[in-house]
């Protein structure tokens, strides 16, 4: 008995220190899986470390960006030009007008008709200062500075026998010329003709004729020219 009781005192004895050692283990594997938690979420340093490679990588990538850059520039400025030019109205030019010549007056094609007979007429003359003379024939051409027209010496005629507008051949002796029948006159009638000249002083000097006349075109063929 006395043995028993020593083996029991001893137990007694240990149960308070093994209470007091498994507390401070609880405690110390406690606080250290605390510490790997904590050790667990705390985000590594991350080191960096120069990569040549990835230096000239990144330069290639800035210049690309940078021709990128320009040429959208570029093609802003061009459409910023083309919008101001649209809007911008030009200025009217001045124009010169052209220099019309005037044409010269074409004698008309001369018509030779081998039909036509030769007929004898009385000629007379009278100048461009005859009085009464207004210097517009009867055909309503002006003759007041010249005796002829279209290159034809200038002729009054009785129309009803020869037309306005016709051309005709004289033979005055050794001379031969063409005139234009474009005008008519009282005393004018028959195988009556009265020739245009310079002056009355000349129309007296040239007298009466009797003179050939051949009729090469009848009246008016061609556009008529004041």
């Amino acid at each position: 008995m006395g043995k028993f009781d020593k083996r029991v005192s001893k137990c007694l004895i240990a149960l308070p220190v093994l209470s007091v050692l498994l507390a401070a283990l609880t405690t110390g594997s406690s606080q250290s899986h605390e510490e790997e938690i904590k050790a667990q979420t705390v985000e590594p340093k991350t080191a960096m470390y120069y990569n040549p490679l990835m230096e000239n990588a990144l330069q290639i990538m800035m210049q690309e960006q940078k021709k990128v850059d320009e040429e959208k520039n570029v093609q802003e400025k061009k459409k910023k030009a083309v919008v101001i030019a649209a809007e911008v109205k030009p200025e009217p030019k001045f124009v010169a007008k052209p220099v019309v010549k005037k044409k010269k007056e074409e004698k008309p094609k001369k018509v030779v008709s081998d039909e036509g007979e030769w007929e004898t007429y009385r000629l007379t003359h009278y100048g461009m200062d005859c009085k009464g003379c207004s210097g517009i024939t009867a055909a309503g051409i002006d003759v007041r500075n010249t005796t002829e027209y279209l290159g034809y010496r200038v002729l009054s005629v009785d129309k009803r026998r020869i037309p306005l507008g016709s051309i005709v051949v004289i033979k005055d002796g050794d001379t031969t010329y063409e005139a234009i029948a474009i005008d008519t006159g009282g005393a004018i009638k028959g195988n009556k003709l009265d020739l245009l000249v310079g002056s009355e002083k000349e129309s007296n000097k040239l007298g009466v004729k009797n003179v050939q006349l051949k009729v090469v075109r009848e009246g008016w063929q061609e556009k008529r020219q004041k």
